[in-house]
């Protein structure tokens, strides 16, 4: 978190380059899912959300991570987790995103309001959770 200090700006010297990421391997289950909305192909998003779902054969969902990008200053991970141990209907996956979606601060500018990111980024947000439970569904129901 501390890698980003503002909008579009981080830690790395103005001529230097990252060159690793270390992430840890994904389970055997993991379901994904990433929308946006942008003005144009290939433009900056005016909002996005991109979600992951852990589970296990037997013992069902053991993560949900969600987060949402170009609402604010900084990429921001939303607390999900307490849809661990329950249905991830439709209304249930709904409510919670609505629910950790209050706390975010959303930015202005001259291409969308506050308001308008808020909203989109609710909308992407479900979707992309939605999208990683049916991936996962799949593998837990065989």
């Amino acid at each position: 978190s501390s890698f980003f200090i503002g909008p579009m700006l981080t830690l790395a010297p103005p001529a230097g380059c990252l060159t690793k990421l270390c992430f840890t391997k994904a389970p055997a289950i993991c379901g994904t899912g990433f929308h946006e909305v942008a003005p144009r192909k290939s433009d900056y998003a005016l909002a996005s959300a991109a979600a992951q779902i852990n589970a296990e054969v037997g013992v069902g969902v053991t993560g949900i991570y969600l987060g949402v990008g170009s609402v604010g200053d900084f990429p921001e991970p939303l607390d999900v987790g307490g849809l661990i141990g329950t249905s991830l209907d439709d209304a249930v996956i709904g409510d919670v995103v609505h629910a950790a979606m209050e706390v975010v601060e959303t930015v202005e500018d001259l291409h969308a309001s506050a308001a308008y990111r808020k909203r989109v980024a609710t909308e992407l947000a479900i979707r992309a959770l939605r999208d990683a439970r049916d991936e996962i569904s799949k593998d837990l129901n065989q």
